[in-house]
C-alpha cells in the first residue's frame, strides 16, 4: 500500500483598506498557505489572485509586491521583511499610505 504525505495547509485572514479594497474587489479574504509560508508567499499569492486587477502603479509583477506605499501589518505590528514567517490564522491588513500636507 502505498504512502502519501499530505502537506499540511495554513489559513491567513487578509484584509484590504479603502482604494486596495476597491482594485482587489474584496475588503477581506482567506488565502491558503502551506505551512512554513513567509510574508513574501503571501505576496505572490496577492499577485497570482489579484495582480491583474491592481494598476500598474500600485503592483509590481517582478517584485511580486505593491509598488507604492502600502502598509502591512501582521496580527497588529508592522509587516516588512518578506522573510517573516506566517503561522495559521494570521491576519494580515494592507492599508495604502496617504501623503499629506
Amino acid at each position: 500500500m502505498p504512502f502519501f504525505c499530505i502537506a499540511s495547509a495554513m489559513m491567513i485572514h487578509v484584509s484590504f483598506f479603502s482604494i486596495l479594497a476597491d482594485w482587489v474587489g474584496t475588503p477581506e479574504t482567506v488565502i491558503e498557505l502551506p505551512d512554513g509560508a513567509t510574508y513574501g508567499d503571501l505576496l505572490t499569492a496577492i499577485g497570482r489572485r489579484y495582480g491583474d486587477t491592481m494598476p500598474d502603479p500600485l503592483w509590481d509583477d517582478g517584485t511580486q509586491g505593491f509598488a507604492r506605499p502600502v502598509i502591512a501589518l501582521k496580527n497588529g505590528h508592522l509587516l516588512r521583511d518578506r522573510g517573516t514567517l506566517l503561522a495559521p490564522e494570521d491576519r494580515v491588513r494592507f492599508m495604502a499610505a496617504m501623503g499629506g500636507g
